[in-house]
């Protein structure tokens, strides 16, 4: 496996595509009277695992471009990505978030820019769990707490959610004005940091 180039999350956003399509394109066709049904390889469990890098990976690194995508997605995304409930609320539907620097943010969660954060909180605390389909894997649940209090449920349902998956994972590995890029190395940070204290 050839070493990364460019922008970390856009070669893994290639990388996870590649290995999305390759997957599907092997797992055995769902049919409930099949006994391969539960063979491997799984198409359903790559594309859990490919949350990662579709929501948690972008919503870390670049939260404002992940919401712009979001909103940009010409597909249906309320049946990709089913909200089912938000806690009643004050007027203006906007719920409680706390956001990595521990600020309390009030957001609206079907807003389609502010839904990555929601999910991204759900899938990282792994709130989730499968829905059963006809007797198959056909989605997740996901859900964000708040003061431990369940304030979002969301449904993703893969038959609606794998070409929007498509589509996320697409414009992170060759969109060119989402502005990724790599952080710091920690080594470098620190010896930036030393140098400043030794000037003193």
């Amino acid at each position: 496996m050839g070493y990364p180039t460019g922008p970390l999350l856009a070669a893994l956003a290639q990388r996870v595509l590649a290995n999305f399509e390759f997957v599907g394109a092997a797992a055995p066709p769902w049919s409930a009277y099949s006994s391969y049904r539960n063979d491997p390889p799984y198409a359903d469990t790559q594309l859990l695992i490919s949350l990662l890098s579709i929501l948690v990976f972008p919503q870390e690194s670049t939260p404002e471009a992940l919401g712009q995508l979001f909103e940009r997605y010409e597909g249906d995304l309320t049946k990709a990505i089913c909200v089912r409930y938000q806690a009643p609320t004050t007027p203006g539907s906007r719920l409680d978030i706390v956001d990595d620097d521990g600020k309390v943010l009030k957001l609206d969660p079907k807003t389609p820019r502010n839904l990555p954060r929601f999910l991204r909180h759900g899938i990282a605390h792994f709130n989730m769990l499968p829905i059963n389909v006809d007797g198959r894997f056909g989605g997740i649940r996901v859900w964000n707490r708040n003061n431990g209090k369940i304030n979002f449920i969301a449904d993703l349902m893969f038959d609606e959610f794998i070409p929007f998956a498509r589509y996320i994972l697409s414009e992170l590995s060759t969109n060119k004005t989402l502005e990724l890029s790599d952080p710091i190395d920690p080594f470098e940070e620190l010896d930036i940091i030393n140098r400043l204290a030794n000037r003193r």
